[in-house]
């Protein structure tokens, strides 16, 4: 189980979930699909989701380089 959780990370076929889209949850996120991976992001703050949605961000000016 754990050479087929290597190899899916190694040739960027692993999905990654991150629950929470906040200021730690959100940079993860960003840095995981920036690295090559599928990447799904998970959030109760329905406001939060249509910001990003909307491809807005919504913790604008608390993660420096985080618009691009």
């Amino acid at each position: 189980m754990l050479s087929d959780l290597a190899r899916r990370i190694e040739d960027k076929s692993a999905v990654v979930s991150v629950i929470g889209l906040g200021y730690v949850g959100l940079p993860v996120a960003c840095m995981f699909a920036q690295a090559g991976f599928q990447t799904w992001g998970v959030d109760v703050a329905a406001e939060r989701i249509a910001m990003l949605n909307a491809g807005k961000n919504p913790i604008e000016g608390k993660e420096p380089g985080l618009a691009e």
